[in-house]
């Protein structure tokens, strides 16, 4: 018997190939969100898609060319442009030359890697004790999370959410070994050289530091200014009103997922209502006066004039040689040495809408005393300002507020109905008679604005 080839005419073949691509698509099957260790990703244009499509993994150029290199990096499935969200190898990129060959996949001794395919070289590679990769599975989650787990335990072996590069996603959560590192660039996945951590020193407050060390910005360096970090940013961090293990490492609604907290490259935190939006509905460090220690102690900061920084009078710069540079962390000293009690030579400027950020200590005021919060700065030589507050929780009485230490963070012009700041200096040094203590406020309406 003679047996005939059956011919499919292309017409038909066309057809055939339709219907297949239509039911893969509706089966889902070239969308994955696992990896396992005999099925891994390559840099060959596939990529891992959570399973409710709102975040996608694979191998990109962070500037939509080749400049750099190949990362592996997940992003929001649905933004345009692409907003990355983590990045595995930010500190190595797989070089050019070795592209389309990279590999993310879990190895022989159980971790997950990204590696250049031709010579092997580890790019990258999750720190976890080693063990054999045999049932264990790479997941990316609808919250955003990759997952590294043991697939007969359940036991969660790794997972991004605990290892982030630049942004902090819902139902992540803010403690003290969680930390978010800019990109060294806008096109530059690299380590750069900004920070967002929570504060060790204080509570439930969150600081930027450049270089590691140097404080950039505190959310609320002192509890009566207004650019301090909204309440629902606060609550975002500390995504506590639902199960961690829920959120992390199980689906949730789409809804929920496309507010980030980015750490950006130009040394702001900032804050995305929604995967779409070009521009952040909140930041921080709000403006030049809000970086922390911009114009030092005793400097006054202005956000409107061409000279960011200037000294009270009757102080002088620290460092005339740096201030002359546009360096004014250094700050300003007083012209005279330290106050003498009750001294008939101290008068107050009166710094209006001004804030400060020391600690202050507070005291409620004798509402039939004007001048008690006068007097109580007057009786202490370590005085150096103190400010009448309008409203009071502790009582119908208005409070003294006392600072004590020198003054940093002080910002003309800052808010209308913020308290004025009384600063005491000694007449002498403004170049001024000595006219009793009772004239002082006359005097100081010379020096409203400084």
């Amino acid at each position: 018997m003679i047996r005939r080839k059956f011919m499919v005419p292309v017409s038909a073949t066309h057809i055939l190939s339709t219907i297949f691509f239509f039911l893969c698509s509706v089966l889902h099957c070239s969308a994955r969100d696992t990896i396992t260790p005999e099925d891994w990703l390559s840099n060959d244009g596939g990529t891992l898609v959570s399973a409710g499509k709102t975040f996608e993994l694979g191998f990109f150029n962070p500037d939509g060319s080749s400049k750099i290199g190949r990362f592996v990096g997940i992003w929001d499935y649905r933004s345009k442009p692409r907003r990355v969200v983590w990045v595995a190898n930010r500190k190595k990129p797989l070089p050019l030359s070795d592209t389309p060959s990279g590999v993310f996949s879990i190895k022989e001794d159980g971790k997950l890697k990204v590696l250049a395919e031709i010579n092997g070289a580890v790019h990258w590679s999750t720190d976890i004790e080693t063990s054999s990769s045999k049932d264990r599975m790479v997941k990316l989650m609808d919250s955003g999370n990759l997952v590294l787990s043991d697939n007969r335990s359940g036991e969660i072996l790794w997972e991004s959410f605990r290892n982030p590069t630049d942004t902090f996603l819902p139902s992540m959560k803010m403690d003290e070994s969680l930390i978010l590192t800019s990109w060294l660039s806008p096109v530059d996945p690299a380590p750069g050289n900004y920070t967002f951590k929570l504060d060790q020193e204080k509570e439930n407050q969150y600081i930027i530091s450049q270089n590691l060390y140097v404080q950039r910005w505190r959310s609320e360096d002192w509890d009566r200014t207004f650019d301090g970090m909204p309440e629902a940013i606060r609550s975002f961090l500390s995504n506590i009103s639902r199960n961690d293990a829920y959120t992390r490492h199980r689906s949730i609604p789409n809804s929920s997922v496309e507010k980030q907290l980015v750490m950006s490259s130009s040394g702001e935190i900032q804050y995305y209502a929604n995967w779409n939006t070009s521009s952040p509905v909140w930041w921080a460090p709000q403006d030049r006066c809000s970086v922390s220690n911009a114009c030092g102690k005793f400097g006054s900061c202005s956000t409107k004039n061409a000279l960011m920084c200037k000294c009270l009078p009757g102080f002088k710069p620290v460092s005339p040689d740096s201030w002359k540079t546009g360096e004014f962390s250094s700050g300003c000293t007083r012209k005279s040495p330290k106050c003498k009690k009750n001294s008939s030579e101290d008068m107050f400027l009166s710094l209006k809408i001004m804030k400060g950020k020391n600690p202050y200590s507070s005291i409620l005021a004798d509402t039939n005393d004007g001048q008690y919060c006068r007097k109580a700065c007057l009786s202490d030589c370590q005085c150096q300002a103190y400010a009448q507050t309008k409203i009071t929780q502790r009582g119908s009485n208005p409070e003294c507020l006392i600072w004590t230490d020198e003054l940093s963070g002080l910002q003309e012009e800052y808010a209308s109905d913020a308290d004025n700041l009384f600063v005491r200096v000694s007449i002498s040094d403004i170049g001024m008679c000595p006219f009793p203590i009772s004239f002082a406020p006359f005097l100081e309406k010379k020096y409203l604005m400084f």
